[in-house]
């Protein structure tokens, strides 16, 4: 798919390979998710292409006339008529992460695996963590389904633990990105959590987040001019889930963290931020549902239909989000494209969240 730019309207044109956003309940695929996440930023930061757009999706609206087409090079082409602010090369450059290693965490399956493709297809190489060896193996096996010249390395490692952690750094000194995506999930009652489920929750989601950043953070500012590192948090975090109280406690404990870690940014290149995904329907969601559901004395399918009138009914997407939508953002923060953007907490939570702070 194309968007042309003419006749004082932006309009979706059919025939380039690709596509620009998601239709309700399908996953990007090709080009499409490779620069997806840069191009929805376009909607809020016309200034990089020079038009003023009200959707990436049903492109409706512009100032200039210019063509704008995806390649499988993860390249855009602009073809200025009449007085476009930037270059194509400028547009490009600000979602190309050529030369770039990003490491993501948790990459196997889900949000982790949705990011691990769409920052490949944005150029970058990158490695694929998992604790088991066939996992990583087959995460990278579908990344190059879609992308048969991605640069990827396998990862495998514990990263719940300090012992792991450690290994991946010795084998991975440095990184340009950071995706901290790894997290577990247990729904349980309040009364029933022990202290060595406290414990796992906290290790796994938010120490292997610290003891990451720590490493590759002061790399980054000491060895380089630029950076990203990005927490996979949740809307959990703010809404904290009564079944599962030390999950949105770790949740909670990420927004911290990045934002003091953050702070040690400033005047650089290097910008920490986090995202809060919503409900989304990963693989395993049929499994944590059926989890949650047995605690609650349910069943998985009528907890489905109550996700979004009892559990989350502010929500404004009123569905699950796809893997892909939620690294669609993070793909975004990851680019040149979000200099600007540090220190913040961004949603995709579909609405969920009513407070606009």
């Amino acid at each position: 798919m194309a968007a042309e730019l003419g006749d004082g309207h932006l309009r979706a044109v059919p025939g380039a390979q690709g596509r620009l956003g998601e239709e309700q309940g399908h996953a990007a695929t090709g080009e499409g998710l490779a620069v997806v996440g840069a191009l929805r930023a376009v909607e809020d930061l016309g200034e990089l292409v020079g038009v003023e757009v009200v959707d990436v999706d049903e492109v409706t609206h512009h100032r200039t006339d210019a063509t704008i087409r995806t390649a499988s090079s993860i390249s855009a082409s602009l073809t200025v008529r009449g007085g476009a602010k930037r270059s194509a090369e400028a547009v490009t450059a600000g979602i190309d992460l050529s030369g770039k290693l990003a490491l993501v965490t948790g990459s196997t399956r889900g949000i982790g695996l949705a990011t691990a493709t769409g920052l490949a297809q944005m150029g970058a190489e990158v490695i694929i963590s998992g604790r088991q060896e066939a996992a990583v193996a087959d995460a990278i096996a579908k990344i190059r389904q879609s992308s048969p010249a991605a640069r990827l390395q396998a990862a495998v490692f514990d990263l719940g633990a300090a012992e792991g952690c450690t290994a991946l750094v010795a084998r991975f000194p440095e990184v340009d990105i950071l995706v901290n995506n790894l997290g577990i999930y247990e729904p349980k009652a309040f009364f029933d959590i022990e202290d060595a489920d406290w414990t796992r929750m906290f290790e796994v989601n938010v120490m292997s987040g610290v003891r990451l950043t720590r490493h590759y953070l002061k790399r980054m500012l000491d060895h380089k001019d630029w950076g990203r590192v990005v927490f996979v948090s949740s809307e959990s975090a703010i809404f904290i889930p009564k079944e599962m109280v030390h999950y949105g406690f770790s949740k909670a404990a990420q927004l911290c963290i990045a934002r003091g870690a953050a702070e040690q940014t400033k005047s650089t290149n290097v910008t920490v931020n986090s995202v809060l995904p919503g409900p989304t329907w990963v693989e395993m969601a049929p499994v944590r549902l059926a989890a949650r559901a047995k605690g609650m004395g349910t069943t998985a399918d009528e907890l489905a239909a109550r996700t979004f009138t009892e559990r989350r009914p502010s929500s404004l997407l009123q569905r699950y989000a796809t893997p892909e939508e939620i690294a669609n953002l993070i793909c975004y923060v990851c680019s040149k494209a979000s200099s600007a953007t540090n220190g913040a907490v961004l949603r995709a939570d579909g609405g969920i969240v009513t407070n606009p702070f």
